[in-house]
């Protein structure tokens, strides 16, 4: 009689005191079961985030692999002749020049501007490196191709004329005594002859950002 007593004295002493602390228990689980919700959404919002980040660098690199990039223009000549490396040949296919300069279009006849805009100086080769399906018609002297992002900022449409401004590249800088302000920016009025899509090459781009470039 005691054994059965002290058994049932022990299971009896169990279910009143998980009912008295229930309320107790049960927001502590409540508590493990947000935090563990919480933790693992972030998990999964952060890596769909890297995801998408990834798809966009790749998106605007296309098969971009490695630039090499100097603060002074050096000769279209050099990526001919670093194509014809045997050494480099092993790694890569082509190797292509290009002029990235920021400046600001404006259109002249109702004045919007739109500075830090990224100005690509490129050869047709260019354009054969783009892999999300874009037809570009590459322009000719006087003329220049926009995508879509800066045409829509600036309401231009194509036939129509921009004013680009970019600062002329002097041997002498201007802030020193001898350099010529006056000089020191150079503007051009081209035709818009091709408005492309901000995608693939169309967002074009060197800087790890995740806004829509203006191109020009």
């Amino acid at each position: 009689m005691s054994d059965r007593k002290l058994r049932f004295g022990t299971t009896d002493l169990v279910r009143r005191s998980v009912v008295h602390h229930l309320r107790v228990y049960a927001a502590v689980m409540l508590g493990v079961a947000a935090g563990t919700a919480v933790l693992t959404g972030a998990l999964l919002v952060g890596d769909s985030v890297r995801g998408s980040l990834r798809d966009l660098v790749l998106e605007r690199l296309g098969p971009v692999d490695e630039v090499l990039q100097a603060p002074r223009f050096f000769r279209t000549q050099l990526a001919r002749e670093l194509a014809e490396d045997p050494q480099l040949q092993a790694h890569y296919q082509q190797v292509l020049p290009a002029i990235l300069l920021q400046g600001t279009v404006q259109q002249p006849d109702s004045g919007r501007l739109s500075s830090r805009v990224q100005l690509l100086g490129v050869t047709g080769e260019f354009w054969s490196l783009d892999t999300a399906g874009l037809s570009v018609r590459h322009p000719g002297a006087g003329q220049v191709v926009l995508n879509d992002t800066l045409a829509r900022t600036l309401g231009v449409k194509v036939g129509q004329d921009v004013l680009v401004r970019l600062r002329r590249a002097t041997l002498v800088p201007e802030e020193t005594p001898f350099g010529r302000k006056e000089e020191a920016v150079e503007t051009m009025r081209l035709e818009v002859v091709q408005i492309i899509p901000a995608r693939g090459l169309g967002r074009f781009g060197l800087r790890p950002n995740q806004q829509l470039p203006l191109n020009a």
